[in-house]
């Protein structure tokens, strides 16, 4: 004792946790405590049943530095972790991050209302596991030495959804996604936001759009904020003004005034263009609070794709991925976060549930991005990188035919030629992009009804070379014989040029090319398959409806059938849903039969027969194998039907 009164009242020299105590060093530097006794305290709350208690029990860790003790408060994680006894009394804890609650002014630990085995101890330590590891039996108790650093996790596979922050750890960049914007738009008296996310194009033409309104809205008050303000303001005047004012001649009243009343005037009309200015942005500011004008705040953010930096022999198949938000982010922050970088990140946020399978990770303005030194391709590798690449649409027909549970891995980059875009309804248009190969891709996108150019092709359309990035794709269409995909909200066009593209470009104004292209879009528009034969359950026809009947003398209308003659000996016979049928006589006109055809109870098959056979039109039908048992022979049922193009069937035949 009295080489420790020495050491810390002569000397000077106090223990860690004095120091914490004292607040005279922050809690949350690198430390290495001891658990000295696992505290357990009892409360009773409200049950679930009326008239019944629940009891409660928290677990907290007294941590000493071998001469002080002080209480520390830990997650639920740490807390599974003292109760599967891997965290004991006297086990090692290296901990950083931790904060310090309760009492605002520092505490001495010698001091009689400081007590580290009480729950109501002034001051105590919140911890959290993502920031706590067992230390080594050896490990020396106290504050780490900078030299040695603190905790740095090592893979993405050691972190703890819902554990508190990372307090660092090195990451490589393996996909950056394109800056985005997250809208708030707080309106009602309740002020509940409404978010959107938008791109930098969208987020300008919004901004503009919202200060346009705002401007309008202000011109609309500066009339009547000017007068009314104006006639507020003169009611203050000094008189000498307002006699002045009032006269029939303003400049010769103001040549009769003494020097004295010239000065009153002169001051008042300095001061009065201020306090009118003022007075009128006050009026317009609250009348447009009264008529609950939205306010609008912008927030941008970047989502990146993130593995864990290794420079040991590890594989990258073994390799965990994390989605990284940046949130707030900077142009700086934003130039660093390229892909193929490798980044030492502290105080990174990590949220308690993943999405996708992926561990979600947030940055904001708190978080140190520190760019470490360019690493070798091989390294690269290893940690999990590939460089960034466009898949052929030979690829990605057959990802689209097999398609992989992992969102990620039907996420891909493409480059090819636009064949054809085609409006499916006010919201939705497709765009089917081709290749030497005649292969086909479909990609859909979901917009607004005033965006007349949802994938950002600007006039020349036709036989464009353009490059897609961040394109789900999603199932085989059976029916168009061709891959599908998805525009999602990171999916963007870019402007990069390289000797693909070229090659494309080159190919698509070529002979060889437009001839491609055009049997492309004649298949297209025809609903023939595009390459080869449709599955094993969808066919597709092209022919007439000969006449409908009732199998075998059922008066069950939904087991009507129909023959088609598709150029062949013997008519091909499905069954013919009757929705379809109603569809069908929409397309050739007949109201009258239209009418019947909605009830089932008037339909008319001699009617239907009359009607067909008089007015014989060319029919693109699409049909469904239907699943028999026993001996019977497999039936084909109508699934859609329409009036086939004949243009583009002849200029199908001619190619």
């Amino acid at each position: 004792m009295k080489s420790r009164y020495e050491k810390e009242l002569c000397n000077a020299k106090r223990p860690s946790v004095r120091k914490i105590l004292n607040r005279d060093v922050s809690a949350g530097a690198s430390i290495v405590l001891c658990v000295a006794q696992i505290l357990r305290f009892r409360s009773k709350g409200n049950g679930q049943e009326p008239g019944k208690s629940k009891v409660t029990e928290e677990i907290r860790l007294e941590l000493t530095d071998g001469w002080y003790g002080v209480p520390a408060v830990i997650d639920t994680i740490l807390q599974t972790l003292v109760a599967n006894e891997k965290i004991r009394v006297g086990s090692k804890l290296l901990i950083c991050n931790a904060q310090i609650s309760g009492s605002d002014e520092g505490v001495d630990p010698l001091d009689e209302i400081y007590s580290s085995e009480k729950r109501t101890c002034p001051l105590f330590l919140k911890i959290t596991t993502n920031n706590t590891r067992l230390a080594k039996w050896d490990a020396k108790l106290g504050f780490v030495s900078p030299k040695c650093g603190g905790i740095t996790i090592k893979s993405l596979r050691d972190i703890y959804p819902g554990g508190g922050n990372i307090p660092s750890i090195d990451l490589v960049i393996c996909k950056r996604y394109p800056k985005m914007f997250l809208e708030q738009m707080i309106t009602g008296e309740h002020q509940i936001p409404t978010t959107t996310h938008l791109t930098e194009g969208e987020e300008a033409s919004r901004q503009s759009e919202y200060d346009l309104k705002k401007q309008r809205a202000g011109e609309k008050h500066a009339d009547a904020a000017h007068s009314e303000c104006a006639k507020e303001l003169d009611e203050d005047a000094p008189s000498e003004w307002k006699q002045m004012v009032i006269s029939n001649s303003p400049e010769e009243y103001y040549e009769k005034m003494s020097s004295a009343e010239k000065k009153v005037v002169d001051d008042w009309n300095e001061r009065r263009p201020v306090l009118l200015q003022s007075m009128v942005s006050k009026f317009i500011g609250d009348s447009m609070r009264d008529e609950s004008a939205p306010e609008r705040k912008s927030n941008p953010y970047v989502k990146t794709l993130v593995k864990t930096f290794h420079r040991d022999q590890m594989t990258a198949s073994t390799q965990a991925s994390a989605e990284l938000t940046v949130w707030r982010v900077s142009e700086e922050q934003f130039d660093l976060l390229k892909e193929g970088t490798v980044l030492r990140m502290k105080n990174l946020g990590v949220k308690e549930k993943s999405r996708d399978g992926f561990l979600q990770l947030r940055a904001g303005p708190e978080t140190v991005m520190v760019p470490l030194s360019e690493e070798s391709k091989r390294q690269l590798a290893r940690s999990g990188y590939e460089e960034r690449r466009p898949k052929s649409l030979i690829k990605i027909n057959l990802m689209s035919k097999k398609m992989e549970t992992d969102r990620l891995s039907n996420e891909v980059d493409v480059v090819a030629c636009v064949a054809q875009i085609q409006k499916l309804g006010e919201c939705l248009t497709a765009i089917y992009l081709t290749d030497e190969t005649g292969l086909a891709l479909k990609i859909t996108r979901n917009h607004s009804a005033t965006n007349t150019d949802p994938f950002q092709l600007g006039n020349a359309k036709a036989h464009l070379v353009v490059s897609f990035c961040n394109i789900q794709i999603t199932a085989f269409d059976e029916i168009e014989q061709c891959a599908t995909g998805t525009w999602g909200l990171f999916s963007c066009k870019t402007n990069r040029i390289d000797s693909r593209q070229e090659e494309l470009d080159l190919w698509c104004h070529s002979q060889c090319g437009a001839d491609t292209i055009g049997a492309v879009c004649a298949r297209l528009e025809a609903g023939i398959p595009m390459i080869g034969g449709l599955s094993n359950r969808h066919q597709i026809s092209i022919g007439f409806i000969l006449s409908v009947f009732e199998e075998d003398g059922c008066k069950d209308s939904q087991r009507i059938k129909a023959a088609i003659d598709y150029g062949e000996a013997m008519p091909l016979v499905a069954e013919f849903p009757l929705h379809l049928i109603h569809r069908t006589l929409a397309l050739l006109q007949s109201h009258e039969l239209r009418e019947h055809a909605q009830n089932a109870d008037l339909l008319n098959i001699s009617a239907l027969n009359a009607y067909f056979q008089n007015n014989q039109k060319l029919m693109h039908l699409s049909f469904q194998v239907v699943s028999c048992y026993g001996g019977d022979s497999p039936t084909l049922r109508i699934t859609q039907v329409s009036l086939a193009n004949v243009d583009a069937l002849s200029r199908l035949l001619m190619a």
